[in-house]
């Protein structure tokens, strides 16, 4: 991704967001790097893949009610998860900000 002004601080914000992020369900953040001024990040490999390349790869996939349930569940719990951790931050870089 290149890097721009008015980019910087959101790529900032959630490379922070990932490094403390460590849950089995998350895809793990090793590092990123800046080469002629675009971001490189490194994360964990991926090996299945995720939902979405999985679904698109056959014309007529039918997920039973129970898997919908769980991929339902697991992403709510998850995305609960985040944005408590991101109210934190947001908390935390609120307190910063008024010193």
């Amino acid at each position: 991704m290149p890097l721009r002004a008015d980019n910087m601080k959101l790529l900032v914000t959630e490379i922070g967001i990932m490094k403390d992020s460590h849950h089995e369900n998350i895809t793990g953040y090793f590092d990123s790097f800046i080469v002629d001024n675009n971001l490189w990040v490194a994360m964990e490999l991926m090996g299945g893949g995720c939902l979405t390349e999985i679904l698109e790869q056959f014309e007529t996939v039918q997920l039973t009610e129970e898997q919908i349930a769980r991929v339902a569940r697991e992403v709510l719990y998850h995305l609960s998860s985040f944005l408590s951790l991101s109210l934190s931050l947001s908390r935390f870089t609120d307190a910063l900000t008024m010193q």
